[in-house]
């Protein structure tokens, strides 16, 4: 095995000198007495985070994957609707998670009336007539809806503010400022594309009171074009202070370097060499944006195509036109098949992509006689993640996206992680990785990446890691207010 010490930075905080003497002369705000209840057994960082939403009507909680976010939330809205009065809260989940909000409320003994909004229009606007429901949880998809009924709310929670800021939240951004007072939210990664990114969320909390009412007077003050088109934007020299500084009040970050709080983990690449004859087809591919397979043509209309067909030929297929994989080398799912030989036996999850990735990693696990179970798209989920649970089965092989979100428990489970292929997403990467490095690790945690030399593979890690450069610097700056 082959580890790489540049990979290994995404574990730690990277920050520009400059930045740091920045952020130390920002002004600290006074500590408030935090009104969390003593029965719960909350981390310091936990009561933090909890007194800074119960202090602000506005305010984003970064909280990475396995800090302990939903505790914190149902923890500070009681407090708001007992302490202050507040009259009706809406929590908006991302619908895989949804389900888990009143479990967390039970298990931590949140004296609060939780309705999950499910269902048809009737039967949701019948749980939002019931005076007796004090905390309203809805989708993504069904804010709107929920937001043109009489709701008699005046808090509200978005939990993944980074996805929520397209049209699904129009109208919390067209409603009067006096009808729901207070917003928060909770993400993990605000900034893990660009500063960009960063305006739609606040917009969506704050009204735009702290980085303007207009996306594009904010580009054009703290950005710059690449294009004549205007299409993209780069930072001018020294707005990345500017915004941090506009938006600092906003923001708390719950610490999750912390000892008492996270397991160590460390993140290594997983090299191996392409062969031969896959290699010549993927350099024709990269020069000539096609190859013949099978006798059939596989063509990249636009940059765009080539990077996926790239993705997928240092993997040993390529998708035709007709959307059928057309397999020529199973040497990915070979070396994936090394590392398990390494792990000596213990439960490990392994994630991937394209469907046919999956087909390739359960041809070799199934030639190794190593049990497992699959988690994607129309699965038995829960069936699977239970037999993972209780050992039945050594390796849980999960779609990325299925695994980003809403399966809790894993920690206890394993504490390595397979990236059967590198993931273009940071939002992924955290939430897939915070699945097993969070509160209850005992173990350190291993994430490793699968890495075919001399191909996209390495261009991704190297994006990932300017986009982790990037996330930590300012979470670093936030952190030292």
């Amino acid at each position: 095995m082959s580890t790489s010490s540049e990979a290994s930075k995404s574990s730690t905080i990277l920050l520009h000198p400059t930045i740091t003497k920045l952020f130390k002369e920002l002004p600290k705000e006074e500590p408030a007495a935090p009104p969390v209840a003593p029965t719960l057994d909350l981390t310091p960082n936990q009561e933090k985070a909890i007194t800074h939403l119960f202090r602000y009507d506005s305010a984003i909680l970064i909280a990475p994957t396995g800090t302990g976010k939903t505790v914190v939330a149902l923890s500070a809205i009681q407090e708001r609707l007992y302490a202050q009065d507040n009259k009706r809260a809406i929590v908006v989940a991302p619908p895989k998670v949804i389900n888990n909000w009143p479990i967390e409320a039970a298990k931590w003994g949140i004296a609060l009336k939780l309705a999950l909004l499910t269902g048809a229009p009737a039967e949701r606007a019948a749980m939002v007539n019931d005076q007796t429901n004090n905390v309203l949880i809805v989708s993504l998809n069904n804010l709107n809806s929920l937001l043109a009924l009489d709701h008699g709310c005046d808090l509200i929670l978005i939990d993944e503010l980074s996805k929520a800021t397209g049209k699904q939240t129009s109208k919390l951004k067209n409603k009067p400022a006096d009808t729901i007072t207070t917003r928060w939210a909770m993400t993990a990664t605000p900034v893990s594309e660009s500063f960009e990114n960063l305006y739609a969320m606040c917009r969506v909390i704050d009204g735009g009171k702290a980085l303007g009412r207009s996306k594009q007077s904010y580009l054009t003050k703290y950005f710059y074009p690449t294009d004549y088109k205007q299409y993209n934007w780069a930072l001018q020299a020294g707005a990345d202070k500017l915004i941090m500084d506009k938006v600092q009040h906003l923001i708390h970050v719950i610490d999750y370097k912390k000892e008492e709080f996270m397991a160590p983990i460390i993140v290594e690449d997983y090299l191996f060499k392409l062969p031969a004859a896959t290699l010549k087809r993927y350099d024709m591919m990269r020069k000539d944006m096609m190859v013949d397979l099978d006798d059939t043509a596989i063509v990249a209309a636009n940059a765009a195509v080539m990077t996926s067909k790239l993705r997928q030929m240092a993997s040993g297929f390529a998708i035709n036109e007709d959307g059928m994989a057309i397999d020529y080398d199973n040497f990915r799912a070979e070396a994936m098949g090394k590392w398990i030989e390494e792990l000596d036996w213990k439960s490990a999850i392994i994630l991937y992509e394209y469907n046919h990735q999956r087909t390739q990693i359960q041809r070799v696990l199934g030639d190794m006689d190593i049990l497992f179970t699959a988690v994607y798209g129309g699965s038995d989920s829960e069936g699977s993640i239970a037999a993972f649970k209780d050992h039945s089965v050594q390796i849980l092989v999960a779609q990325q996206s299925t695994l980003s979100h809403g399966i809790d428990g894993l920690q206890h489970v394993c504490s390595d992680l397979l990236f059967f292929q590198p993931c273009w997403s940071k939002d992924i990467n955290e939430q897939a990785q915070g699945r097993i490095h969070r509160q209850g690790q005992k173990e350190q945690v291993r994430v490793t990446y699968l890495v075919a030399e001399n191909t996209i593979d390495e261009v991704v890690l190297a994006r990932l890691e300017n986009k982790s450069q990037h996330m930590d610097a300012f979470m670093d700056h936030l952190k030292s207010k």
